[in-house]
């Protein structure tokens, strides 16, 4: 078995081992624990009953990373976008009033169109029409993007009402035992300490249960919630009507891009590509989030992608689809074991964050910023993605902006025809996006 295993996920031309995957899977996977609990908790304010989402959640999470892990033999995890979780119930349901059915609805038949585009190779084109810059600034723009929810989460900073965002006293313990797991993370990164991210998680959470800020679970074991009251719950009519067709223009193209951005970001960083900066086989990764997405609208949950996350667990070791089998099993068993994954505190995931966000962030080193042209738009994408705490609005920047300068210098001829449609997609995105 363990040879058929070595052979099937091609351990010898990874250079990698079972220790690596293991270790490699595991940490990706607390580092996106926070999801299980996170992604019902913002479903719930639409409306959707919170245990039936949560299980909605894991499901398809699992589905995903099987998918990833045995069809693109990739060391990533697919989940439910938070981001995306944020939008339909906040903006969708509570602001402009429409039920969650009609919105799920909308993540089914965008998950239908992301599957046809993909099998016809679409995506495949648009994505390797991206150019290496804007890959790259995804990538670091991302990274930002995570440490500040990191810093958030951690409490080292706060809402502030001059300045918008403020720096907190570190009078909190959780504070505290947050930069401590930053300074020891990137300790233990320097010295290359093999699993750095989920010794540090682990660490952090046991802190915190002997410090009395955590506190000990009555219970360690769970029965699986039931999605009945979601399953199948999808009102693809309310979906297709005219009035909502606005909303669905800017959720689909929110979901186009942030699926391939965010994947192109990911194989950037962790130099999963060739010499023109594109993923190898990146139909099958691609094929792998559209299959989840729209199974996930039908359980009750909404648009899977692969996590920025994922690289967490590169960083540990993880190089193969095995690592994802082992993130996926994980995912599965946290149905048991709920009430342990919902004590792992903000402090511990969030330190966790903020060296991913470094992580990311460090890709910058490949830009070359003499041609403005170029430069500029990566510019764009970093400023828009932060300061809006927007991932999509962020690469739609980058989308428009990249061939508008191009075309403006009468060097148009350099953008290839996926990055017209992206700009394309990216405008009608901006004049449809409620704002």
């Amino acid at each position: 078995m363990k040879q058929r295993i070595e052979s099937f996920f091609d351990f010898k031309l990874h250079n990698t081992s079972f220790k690596n995957e293991i270790v490699g899977g595991v940490t990706t996977f607390f580092t996106l624990a926070y999801v299980i609990i996170l992604n019902p908790k913002i479903l719930s304010a639409a409306g959707i009953p919170f245990d039936a989402a949560m299980a909605a959640s894991v499901y398809s999470a699992v589905i995903g990373t099987l998918i990833m892990a045995f069809y693109a033999k990739k060391p990533f995890a697919i989940a439910p976008f938070v981001g995306e979780n944020a939008f339909i119930s906040y903006t969708i349901c509570n602001t402009l009033g429409y039920s969650w059915q009609t919105a799920l609805g909308a993540i089914f038949i965008s998950g239908i169109i992301l599957l046809l585009l993909t099998v016809t190779g679409v995506r495949e084109k648009i994505a390797y029409a991206i150019p290496v810059p804007m890959k790259i600034s995804f990538a670091a723009g991302i990274g930002l993007f995570l440490t500040f929810v990191g810093l958030r989460d951690i409490g080292i900073i706060k809402p502030d009402a001059v300045s918008f965002v403020s720096i907190a006293a570190p009078n909190d313990l959780g504070i505290v035992l947050g930069i401590i797991g930053i300074i020891a993370t990137t300790v233990m990164l320097i010295k290359r300490v093999p699993g750095a991210m989920l010794i540090s998680i682990i660490g952090l959470l046991l802190a915190g249960l002997i410090t009395g800020k955590v506190q000990v679970p009555e219970t360690f074991l769970s029965l699986p919630p039931s999605i009945a009251e979601t399953l199948f719950k999808v009102d693809i009519a309310g979906a297709l009507s005219f009035e909502f067709l606005p909303i669905f223009l800017t959720l689909f193209i929110t979901v186009f891009v942030d699926t391939i951005g965010t994947l192109s970001a990911l194989a950037v960083k962790i130099g999963m590509v060739d010499s023109d900066g594109n993923l190898k086989d990146i139909n099958k990764p691609l094929l792998a989030d559209a299959i989840t997405t729209s199974l996930s609208a039908l359980m009750g949950s909404v648009t899977n992608g692969v996590y920025i996350e994922s690289a967490t667990g590169y960083q540990a070791g993880a190089r193969t689809g095995f690592a994802s089998v082992i993130t996926a099993v994980l995912f599965f068993l946290t149905l048991f074991f709920v009430p342990i994954v919902q004590i792992i505190p903000p402090f511990a995931y969030g330190a966790a964050l903020v060296m991913v966000g470094f992580f990311m962030f460090s890709a910058i080193s490949g830009l070359k910023l003499e041609d403005i042209t170029e430069s500029f738009p990566v510019f764009a994408v970093l400023f828009t993605m932060v300061f809006t705490l927007n991932i999509g609005m962020g690469m739609a920047a980058g989308f428009t902006v990249y061939p508008l300068l191009k075309t403006l210098t009468g060097r148009f001829t350099e953008v290839k025809l996926g990055m017209w449609i992206l700009m394309v997609l990216s405008v009608v995105f901006f004049i449809f996006y409620p704002y």
